[in-house]
């Protein structure tokens, strides 16, 4: 791609809005992310008997187990999401954007 196709696409409305979407969009899963992680080890730290406490009376299963994998869990669904955004409406964007510019 030439400099002047790249500095079409820049200066693009479509582009900047596709651009500010993804931005947004990534911002807000690694903070949320970022927030379950840092939950888990403030409870480490500050609230180690909660996480110790069994899930249910009677089980071995803790609480900080169950903790641990639903943070791993929301890694895993909010990767998916992504994808499923930039594969979906980002993709179409894109395909737009492209076809205005290569006109």
């Amino acid at each position: 791609m030439n400099a002047s196709a790249v500095s079409r696409i820049r200066a693009h409305a479509t582009f900047r809005e596709l651009a500010a979407r993804r931005a947004r969009l990534s911002w807000s899963l690694i903070a949320s992310v970022l927030g379950a992680y840092f939950a888990l080890a403030a409870c480490v730290a500050f609230r180690p008997g909660l996480l110790r406490a069994p899930v249910a009376a009677g089980h071995v299963t803790t609480v900080g187990v169950v903790a641990a994998i639903a943070v791993i869990v929301v890694g895993w669904a909010f990767t998916w999401l992504y994808v499923w955004r930039a594969n979906g409406k980002f993709e179409r964007l894109n395909d737009a954007l492209l076809g205005e510019v290569t006109k």
